[in-house]
Parts: C-alpha cells; structure tokens; sequence
C-alpha cells in the first residue's frame, strides 16, 4: 500500500497541474492513509485542499455544499456538511455553494472560494476559508432581500469615481433585480398616475419640466405608460422573471417608492456585490471570487449573452451576502448624481466581464434592453450615512502630444524581427454552415508555438479579404478565443470576409509560464511582452501572405477594447493594414504610464491605414470624454468617427453595418 502510495505522487500532482484537484485530492486521501507524514505528499495536500469554516449566529444551521464544476454551473449533488459551527472542514480546492437553513430562519445562501487568498497569499492572506453568517427571523417583510451588516466602506473597483469612505448603516437590498412581473404590479396599480411615487424633480438640459410633461416622456411602443420595450402595458409572454429593462432614472426611483424601498448608493450597491474584495494582481474579482482564466464563467454570470436571463439564473455566482446577478445580466440604476447624471453600474448580457466593476454616469434619462435595477431598504432603527450624495466627477478630457515623425521611426525599431521559417501547418479543419474554421500552428517567438484561427467563407471569391481581431481583456480572463471570435467577427465572416485571430500568450488555453510575475505598465518586462505579441501578429500576417486563397494586399485590423486601447500600438506598426477599425476605442490610462516603445499615445497619430472610431455612446470602459476623445484627437486623416446607441460593445444590429460599409469603401466590396 505505500508503494502505490508513493507511487501515486506524479499522477496527483499531474491533475493539480490541470486543476483537476477534485480527482488530484480523492487519490491524495487515499494516500495519506499508507504514507501520512510525506513531506511530497503534504505539499500536494496544500495545493488541492481547502479548509473551510462556517459560523452562524445562532448556531444550529443545517449546512449543504455543492461544487462549482469547470463550466460554472452547480455539481448536481449536495454534500450535507453537518450543523454549525464547522470548523476546518476538509475539501478538495474549488468553489462551492453554502445553503444554510435553520427552522424558523430565513435561509441564506453563500460562496466558499480560496482563490482569492490564494493569489494574495504572498501578501500574507491567509488561504482557509471562513464565513460569519447572522440568521435572520422568518419575516415577509425580508422575503427576497439580502441583509448587509453596515460598516465604513470605500468603493475598491478599479472604475471607481470616488474613494470617500462613508459609514453605512445595515441595510437590505433586493437578492433579484427587479422582475417584468414586479414592475407590471406598479403599472397595473396607476404608478405612472400617482404623483407621489415621483419625488425627484425632473431635470432635462437645464430645464425643470412639470409632472404632465415628463411623464408623457414615460410611454412604452403603444405610447401608453411604461418601458420603452412593452407593448400595451404588457412585457412579451414568457419573460415575467426576467429583469425589468428600458426604464429610465426616474421610473426606477418612482418604483422604489411605490415597493417602499429607494434605489442604492454606490456605496451600498458594491458593498453587497463585492464586500470590499480586491485584488493586487492582474486578475478580475468577481462577486463570487477571483476570476479564475482555468474555469468558464458563462454559468456564473450573463456576459457577452444574447439578452437578459430570469433573475434568479446563475446560483454559482451569488453575491457575498447571497444577492443574484450583481454581475452581468442588466446593467442597474444607482441613487448618486453627478453633474445632472446618474450613476450605473455591474455590466450586462452583451458586455465582457471585467466591466462590472465600472461606474458610468448617464441621463437619468436614459433607458435600454440592458439597463434596470434593484431596490434597497435600511434596517430600522440602523444609524449611517448610505452615502447618497452628489459625486464630482471631472469631465476633463486629457489631451496627449504624438510624437514626431523622428521619434516614430526610432521606436519602430523595437519591433524589428527576423523572418525565420514559420513551419507551418494545419492541425484541424472544422466546417459549419456558415465557414469553413482552420486552426492553424507556426513558429512564434516564445518558447511554444503560436496557434492562429482562420475563419474561411464558404460562398465568396477567392482571394478574400481579411480581417485580423484583435480581441478585449476578456480572452485572458476567460472566454476561449474562437468562442469570442466567433461572437464578435462571425457576421463578417458571413458576409464574405476571412477573419484570422491570433492565439497570443497569456490567453485562456495558452497560459503564461509557471513563475511568471505580472509587470507594471511601466517595466522593460511589460515592454518585452508587448513587443513579442506584436511580433506573433506579424508573423501571423506572415503566414497569411503565403496563402494563394488570401488577398494580403486588402487586410483590415479590427480592434475590440484591449485590441483598440492599450493594443493601439499593433495597426501602428504593421505596415500591410490598408483599413483599421476600433470598437470602443479609447486612449486607457490604466496602461500608463509605460515605456515609449508600447506607449498607445506614442503610435496612435502614426497609423497610416484610414481609421473607423466607433464607439458606444454609453462606454462604460472607455467613457468618450476620458478616453474615447483623447485617441480620436490624436487619429490622422483619413479617419471616420461613429457614436451610436450602446455601450462598450455597440449592438450588433448597428456595429456590424457600419465596419461592412467601410471595409466596403477601404477594401473593396467582396464578391
């Protein structure tokens, strides 16, 4: 039995090195029984254990754990884990679900996750998990919310727009957004008839408009009162526990008042989404945890979807108090006003994920398919400050100096490479009804090879025009490449474009080197990086010139958020563009300062391909007056700017019409 004990150790540390640690810790415990003590073995235990401990008060709460599996969604059994307290529970790493019940109690329901103590474990955080949960009496009053214990709190997201701390009294807020078939219930009882759920004065360009005027603004497709999306007073059938959308400000507010309620602060509204978690790193905390690149997260939370979901979708990706879809699904109405606007905030179903930590101040206004809202409530008798008070944001636009021709041409020799063998070949071939998906491996500059995904259509000429992506944030944190490539360039591609994506180092499926250290924006390693996957795009174009099916001399860069912000750089430096497209495009300062040679300020001016800003006019991450002005002020001519309805990610119904038409004036219409 030792012997196979001992035996055993390669292939546990093998599924560890996977994140397969649930079959890496059933083959550690059986060995710990033939060879407790091994210093091998006891490292490995650290790796693939966690320990978790789970309080209540009272205590004598029934406690059920179910694991979140690789896709994001709950493993289909619960493991009884006893009566609280619990204390140093032993169990393979991961995440998991904690359901809490006591007679008599409302149930609570919590995330137990490691991942972020163990990514800030150098900093001395301890990686045990512990949870202090208080039960609350049964009460209808409470049915459906979330209790947070108040405290001092400052905002920690990176898109914060304040870093005040205010002392928050214990609140509740709701644990769903607000449902089609809740905000019915105030339509159906006059809500838009009754002045007195419409305490806020209504404020258009300076303007105070009275009551009988505003609310004509109020209407739904019939012009009778309600949201911008139903028709008839009515929501489309089978959508009642989906999230309320197309409201503006005030409706939501008047709603608030009618369910005896009021919308949160941003202070409130982060607290109870995020308690106050951060990370020192170059990853994203979500409300359930870090983000982990290993693990899907399309089970956990509506991103990059198709539209809302029922607001009680996602139980992997609660809240630290318990509340629902605090990431994704609707963007939501916050209470504090800056400069005439609201803020909102959480991101939504056609966002990628890291903008839910970002704060936009819009119209109060305005009103989309992928904005609503949840409501608050403070405790009674609770003392505090929720911190509803206007909020300065400047709206200083920065204004950035190019570089002159001279310096131009010196920084381009940083990106001089040799045009060694590619040694390229196809790896796999798959075809749909819509094009024909090569994956496609060369040399590359690192270590391993590079892996490019050329898209094909079926029904067009040949040689075609190519469009090379150039993705978001989101492929290092956690969407596959062809999955977003698809999402993003799979239109284009059906109208008659090849599309080639280029598998760069550090993506989900190509991760960075074990020991590697993120770098600060301002190092010669983040420089290095920098220039190496710039040099695997090119010698991805490279390969396309050796293609008899590709026309090299009509290739466009299209640009999405990283691929149009801190990437800017790229279509710089690549002399074979002949169009350049940027989706959200935006002058990040969060990638300064940095070195000359990969400053975006530093090429921006210098690209030579005519150039397409388009950007939503409800950026949440490259908000126009901050980020999006700066890099269009620094564009040449020939250059074309469009702001069309939406956020970062424009809809598709308006953004792919408008990259057809000019590729079709750039490059030519395809045949």
């Amino acid at each position: 039995a030792e012997r196979r004990a001992v035996a055993s150790l390669p292939e546990i540390a093998r599924l560890a090195d996977e994140g397969r640690y649930a079959d890496a810790h059933r083959l550690a415990q059986r060995a710990q029984g033939a060879i407790a003590g091994d210093t091998t073995l006891g490292r490995l235990m650290n790796v693939v254990e966690d320990r978790l401990t789970i309080v209540t008060r009272p205590e004598g709460a029934q406690a059920w754990l179910r694991r979140v599996v690789e896709d994001g969604s709950l493993a289909p059994d619960s493991v009884d884990a006893g009566l609280t307290p619990i204390r140093d529970l032993r169990l393979a790493r991961g995440d998991y679900r904690v359901d809490l019940r006591k007679p008599g109690f409302m149930s609570e329901a919590r995330i137990a996750s490691s991942a972020l103590n163990r990514a800030e474990r150098s900093l001395g955080i301890p990686v045990e998990m512990s949870m202090e949960v208080p039960l609350r009496l049964e009460s209808g009053a409470q049915r459906d919310m979330a209790f947070v214990p108040g405290s001092p709190y400052a905002l920690v997201g990176r898109g914060a727009p304040i870093r005040t701390s205010v002392a928050l009294p214990d609140y509740l807020i709701d644990a769903h957004e607000v449902t089609n078939e809740q905000f019915r219930a105030f339509v159906v009882a006059g809500g838009y008839a009754e002045a007195k759920f419409w305490r806020e004065p209504f404020v258009l360009d300076g303007r105070s408009l009275p009551w009988d005027e505003a609310r004509r603004r109020f209407v739904d497709r019939t012009g009778l009162p309600g949201p911008r999306e139903w028709s008839g007073q009515d929501f489309p059938s089978g959508e009642g526990r989906r999230p309320v959308t197309g409201v503006s400000w005030y409706e939501a507010a008047a709603y608030a008042e009618y369910a005896g309620k009021r919308l949160p602060t941003i202070f409130e509204w982060e607290k109870a989404a995020r308690d106050g978690r951060f990370t020192h790193f170059d990853q994203v905390v979500m409300p359930w945890g870090l983000s982990d690149p290993m693990r899907a997260t399309s089970r956990r939370a509506n991103f990059s979807g198709t539209g809302p979901e029922d607001v009680d979708s996602h139980p992997s990706g609660i809240s630290p108090f318990g509340a629902y879809n605090m990431a994704g699904n609707v963007e939501e109405w916050a209470a504090n006003a800056t400069g005439g606007r609201r803020f909102i905030t959480g991101g939504a179903w056609d966002d990628p994920m890291y903008v839910f930590a970002n704060f936009l101040s819009v119209s109060p206004w305005h009103a989309s398919p992928s904005l609503g809202f949840r409501c608050v409530r403070t405790v009674p008798g609770a003392t505090g400050d929720p911190g509803a008070f206007d909020i300065p944001v400047g709206n200083t636009t920065p204004v950035y100096r190019p570089v002159d021709e001279a310096t131009h041409a010196t920084l381009l020799r940083h990106y001089a490479y040799d045009r060694l063998p590619l040694d390229a070949h196809v790896v796999d071939t798959v075809t749909t009804p819509d094009w024909t998906r090569e994956t496609i491996a060369i040399a590359g500059p690192w270590r391993d090879r590079t892996t490019l995904y050329l898209y094909l259509p079926l029904r067009t000429r040949r040689p075609l025009q190519t469009i090379v992506f150039l993705p978001g944030t989101n492929t290092f944190l956690d969407v596959a490449l062809p999955d977003e490539t698809a999402h993003l360039m799979g239109a284009h591609v059906k109208a008659g474009r090849a599309v080639l994506a280029v598998h760069f180092k550090g993506m989900v499926g190509r991760p960075w080197d074990d020991g590697r250290r993120v770098p600060a924006t301002s190092s010669v390693q983040y420089a290095q990086e920098f220039i190496m996957h710039a040099t695997e795009l090119r010698r991805a174009i490279d390969y396309l010139e050796t293609r008899p099916d590709i026309d090299v001399s009509r290739l466009a860069y299209i640009g999405f958020s990283r691929g149009s912000g801190a990437w800017i750089p790229f279509a710089a430096v690549e002399p074979r563009f002949r169009s350049v497209v940027f989706i959200g495009g935006g002058i990040d300062e969060t990638f300064l300062p940095a070195r000359p040679e990969v400053r975006n300020i530093s090429f921006a001016s210098h690209i030579r391909a005519p150039t397409l800003l388009l950007n939503g006019e409800y950026d949440e991450e490259h908000p126009w007056d901050r980020r999006g002005l700066p890099l269009w002020s620094l564009l040449r001519e020939p250059r074309r700017l469009e702001i069309v309805k939406g956020g970062h990610l424009p809809p598709a119904e308006v953004r792919v019409p408008a990259i057809n038409r000019w590729l079709d004036e750039t490059l030519g219409p395809v045949r």
